[in-house]
């Protein structure tokens, strides 16, 4: 009985610090470099000041690999530095351990799409596209999960 006051109590405690539903906001850089990668860096990494791509379009999709229908976060804009934020509204987004699956395209450079962990606070992705034309068929989210509209944007035809 006690072990069960005890686990109602940190639930309890849990709930009132995170609330029901958490808002984490994933931020990171693009940049062009000629091997094309993702990774989490911390945020006072170096390579966070290397000029950006600005206009690059960043999403996210959480738990790309779930059985059910992943949730799609984004797009969004790069800034004129290469710089960009996701709002994730994600229980747990920011110290539960999530996959994603990151595409990024921009103009004049290739596609790319990564499955990584979502960063935790604190950290932010390096985003490092290589120059080059857009894929008619990039690597990307299982097609399942594209919405109507999504499948021809991804098929080259970029607003």
């Amino acid at each position: 009985m006690r072990s069960l006051l005890t686990l109602l109590a940190a639930s309890a405690l849990l709930f009132s610090l995170v609330g029901c539903a958490s808002s984490h906001k994933l931020e990171g850089k693009v940049v062009t470099g000629n091997r094309p990668m993702i990774e989490v860096v911390s945020s006072d990494d170096s390579r966070l000041r290397q000029p950006g791509v600005a206009g690059a379009q960043v999403e996210a999709i959480i738990d790309p690999d779930t059985t059910a229908r992943p949730n799609r976060v984004g797009p969004t804009m790069s800034d004129e530095h290469g710089e960009f934020t996701l709002d994730i509204e994600e229980f747990g987004a920011g110290f539960l351990e999530y996959d994603m699956g990151i595409l990024t395209r921009a103009r004049g450079h290739r596609d790319h799409y990564e499955v990584l962990p979502m960063p935790r606070s604190g950290h932010k992705l390096l985003i490092v596209i290589a120059p080059g034309s857009p894929s008619r068929q990039p690597s990307g989210p299982p097609r399942d999960t594209l919405e109507p509209g999504e499948r021809e944007m991804l098929e080259g035809n970029f607003p």
